[in-house]
C-alpha cells in the first residue's frame, strides 16, 4: 500500500522515475472503469418476458415446422388408400416409417437455427451501420447475416448425406421393419418392391424438406410465424394435386406408392421455390406498409416499422451473399 512509504522513499523513487512525488489524491485514486462493451452489446439489452397471449401467437404457427413432413405423408397414405391397391397401401406404412421418423435424425438443424438465429439478431439489433440517405440510422445484422447463410448451407449438406444415406440403405432398413431378414423370411416382394421405390423416390426430396425446415427455423428466430404456415399450405396443396394425377396411374414407377413419392417429393421442391419467392415478395411488401404508416399511434408503429425494416435488411444481406 502506498500508506506505508515515506516522504523520504518518494523522494527516492521521484530521482529513479523522473516525475514528481503524487499528491495524495493521486495516491488513492483509481481508474474509472466503463461497463458499457462495444464487443459485447447484449450486455446491455432489456429483455422484456412476453405474455402468455404472445406465447401462444407465436407457438401454434410454429408447429407447422413439425407437421410438415408427417401432413405430406399423411395425404400420401389416403390418396393411395383410395385410388390405389391393398399392396401399394401396405407398403407405405413401413417406407413412411423410414422417412419421415429417419428425418427426426435432423430435427437438430431446426431447433439450433431457431436458437441461434434468435440470438444473433438480438446481438445485431443495438449495431449502427450509418446514415441513410434519409438522414436516419440503418442498421445491419452481420451476425444474423452469417448465421442464416451458414445455416441454409449446413442443411444442404445434411439433406444431400440423409438422403444419399437413405437411397443406399433403405432396403436394410425396409427388412428390419418387415420382417424379411433372417431364417423366417415372410416378407411379401411386391409389397417390399413398392415400399423401396416410395423410400428412393422420397430420398430425393430431402434435401429440399431440410433446407425448408431450416429456413422455416430461421424465420421463427426472426419472430416471422408467417411464413411457416405459408410453405405448410402451399406444400400440401401441391402435394395433394400430385396424389391426384400420379397415384391412379398404372406403371410401377409412377403410379401407385411410387407416384405418392414424386408427389411428395415435388411438393417439397415446390415449396422451397414458392418460399423463396414469398420472402422476395415480403420485403417490398414491408417497405410499402412502412411508407403508408399513419402518424397516429407512432410509438407502436414505429416498433412494428423497426421489426419489419429489420427483417427486410437480414434476407437482402442473404439475397446479396
Amino acid at each position: 500500500m502506498t500508506g506505508d512509504i515515506d516522504g523520504d522513499e518518494w523522494a527516492k523513487l521521484e530521482n529513479i522515475v523522473g516525475r514528481p512525488t503524487p499528491s495524495f489524491e493521486e495516491k488513492i485514486s483509481l481508474p474509472s472503469i466503463t461497463l458499457e462493451s462495444k464487443e459485447h452489446p447484449e450486455a446491455e439489452m432489456e429483455v422484456e418476458a412476453p405474455d402468455v397471449k404472445k406465447i401462444i401467437k407465436f407457438a401454434i404457427p410454429a408447429v407447422g415446422i413439425w407437421l410438415c413432413s408427417p401432413l405430406l405423408s399423411l395425404i400420401d397414405t389416403s390418396a393411395v388408400g383410395l385410388l390405389s391397391g391393398v399392396t401399394q397401401q401396405a407398403a407405405l406404412n413401413p417406407a413412411v416409417s423410414v422417412t419421415d421418423y429417419g428425418g427426426l435424425l435432423v430435427a437438430f438443424m431446426y431447433t439450433a437455427t431457431t436458437n441461434l438465429v434468435a440470438a444473433a439478431q438480438g446481438i445485431d439489433s443495438n449495431v449502427v451501420k450509418g446514415i441513410d440517405t434519409n438522414g436516419e440510422n440503418t442498421k445491419y445484422y452481420p451476425r444474423t447475416t452469417k448465421t442464416f447463410i451458414t445455416a441454409l448451407q449446413l442443411a444442404l449438406m445434411v439433406g444431400i448425406s440423409f438422403g444419399t444415406f437413405i437411397g443406399l440403405f433403405g432396403g436394410t432398413l425396409l427388412r428390419v421393419l418387415m420382417g424379411g431378414s433372417g431364417s423366417n423370411n415372410s416378407l411379401d416382394p411386391a409389397v417390399f418392391a413398392a415400399a423401396l421405390r416410395y423410400v428412393r423416390i422420397r430420398a430425393l426430396g430431402m434435401p429440399a424438406a431440410v433446407v425448408i425446415g431450416t429456413a422455416q427455423s430461421a424465420c421463427l428466430g426472426m419472430q416471422d410465424v408467417r411464413s411457416p404456415l405459408y410453405v405448410l399450405i402451399a406444400a400440401a396443396v401441391v402435394n395433394f394435386l400430385g396424389d391426384a394425377m400420379l397415384v391412379r396411374v398404372g406403371h410401377p414407377w409412377i403410379g401407385g406408392a411410387a407416384g405418392a413419392a414424386w408427389a411428395t417429393t415435388i411438393s417439397q421442391y415446390s415449396a422451397l421455390f414458392l418460399f423463396v419467392k414469398w420472402l422476395q415478395y415480403k420485403p417490398h411488401q414491408a417497405r410499402a406498409s412502412n411508407s403508408n404508416t399513419e402518424t397516429i399511434k407512432e410509438e407502436t408503429n414505429q416498433s412494428s416499422s423497426s421489426k419489419s425494416s429489420d427483417y427486410v435488411t437480414v434476407f437482402n444481406d442473404v439475397k446479396a451473399n
